[in-house]
């Protein structure tokens, strides 16, 4: 609806004025560009016709690098965020890779775009392709790497993660998950890059336990997780399990109690109400205040961002899992 309608530009000061709204509180957040699949937005005007299987169609940085107006507006208001908050952090976080060349070509738009010093760019690992090329993408030059268990652990098993007849076989601690998690892990340590988890995976003991004896950096888990799993990281350093050599803590962060599955459930709100929860850090680990965002590096898609923006702009709830006869896609 933007492209054709030619309003690029009013998207992307729609992000922008959003995100500025999130960062407010932080001193660095990490935004996903946008990852639409077209089962979720198929009722909203200009959406692409619904495709065969959603799951593995065109979405991601596929999408995006296919419509390069829509993530010029994106990286655009990168660009305009990084420099309205000079002395802060930013994170771009490109989804689905497969390939070098979506790194390599997403990160040339980002330099043409004149995108300040203050922003990074990394990758989604949710894909086996990722994980089998981690040491090329390293080399293409990355600064931090997110774990999507939620889609790597449907790719790696074969299991539709939205098909309710085969959840009993979803399982983000089957062996060929953790050991894809644990390559990723030692190779991005050997190459400098950050790691960390999204989703709610990190909110289970043993998912969290593996992570910090494999070393990563940093953990996101539910509201409801979070002293449970900063009591078990602050456990871990003290008996001196922790699989990284540096002395560091492991960071762990929230996300909102009840997020769970699917692109409009695990997004984090950021308008209209956070969730707000103090917490007590632990000796040994360091635990954020729960603010219904994650504080350090915050795994949130551009499209929940725009969504609470444009149930106000065009009069409709677009948050209700896209289930509206009336709205607008990016198209």
């Amino acid at each position: 609806w933007y492209v054709k309608n030619k309003k690029t530009e009013e998207y992307s000061e729609l992000i922008f004025d959003a995100l500025k709204q999130v960062a407010e509180p932080f001193e660095e957040i990490r935004v996903r560009t946008s990852d639409l699949r077209s089962d979720e937005f198929g009722s909203l005007e200009g959406a692409p016709k619904k495709e065969m299987n959603p799951m593995l169609g065109n979405h991601g940085v596929r999408f995006s690098l296919k419509n390069k107006e829509i993530m010029e507006a994106e990286i655009q208001a990168f660009r305009k965020l990084a420099l309205f908050y000079p002395d802060k952090k930013f994170g771009i976080m490109v989804p689905q890779v497969i390939s070098v060349e979506e790194v390599r070509e997403t990160k040339k738009m980002v330099k043409e775009l004149g995108v300040g010093e203050n922003v990074e760019v990394g990758i989604m690992v949710e894909t086996p392709a990722a994980v089998q090329i981690i040491n090329s993408l390293c080399e293409e030059g990355i600064s931090f790497i997110s774990f999507g268990t939620n889609d790597l652990t449907q790719y790696m098993l074969a299991i539709d993660r939205n098909e309710e007849s085969v959840q009993y076989l979803f399982n983000e601690m089957h062996p060929a998950v953790t050991s894809a998690i644990s390559y990723v892990i030692r190779r991005c340590k050997k190459y400098g890059v950050e790691t960390s988890i999204c989703g709610q995976a990190a909110s289970r003991e043993d998912m969290a336990t593996f992570l910090l004896k494999e070393g990563i950096d940093s953990l996101t888990v539910n509201a409801d997780a979070a002293e449970k799993i900063s009591k078990l990281v602050a456990d871990l350093e003290a008996k001196g399990l922790r699989g990284s050599s540096e002395e560091r803590s492991a960071k762990v962060t929230t996300v909102p109690a009840g997020s769970s599955g699917g692109l409009l459930n695990k997004i984090l709100h950021p308008f209209g109400g956070m969730h707000k929860e103090e917490q007590k850090p632990h000796e040994g680990a360091k635990i954020e205040p729960v603010v219904g965002v994650k504080s350090e590096t915050i795994n949130q898609d551009i499209e929940a961002v725009l969504l609470r923006e444009l149930d106000s702009s065009i009069g409709t709830n677009v948050s209700e899992k896209a289930q509206t006869e009336k709205g607008v896609s990016m198209l």
